[in-house]
């Protein structure tokens, strides 16, 4: 199993390397000896951090139930007319 360098972790999630020592647990960081050895990140944790920070895909448009067009009046309903200006 090849382990990645932060470099490599910084290029495939396009954040600083920074960002990557700072999230090393979330990203499944690997100290390869004592605590202040190099820091070595396993690929497969990597893509899961990936895939647990995707957004959901947009939901789909709603669909209108009807047309637009002239409005009508409700059935059962009777207009009266309006007088005509003068």
């Amino acid at each position: 199993m090849a382990l990645w360098r932060t470099s490599k972790v910084a290029e495939e999630i396009a954040m600083s390397e920074d960002y990557v020592r700072e999230h090393a647990a979330e990203l499944g960081g690997i100290r390869t000896g004592g605590p202040r050895s190099p820091l070595r990140f396993d690929p497969a944790g990597v893509e899961d951090w990936k895939r647990r920070r995707r957004l959901a895909p947009p939901p789909a448009p709603a669909r209108k139930s009807h047309r637009p067009g002239r409005r009508r009046a409700p059935r059962g309903v009777k207009l009266v007319a309006l007088p005509a200006d003068r």
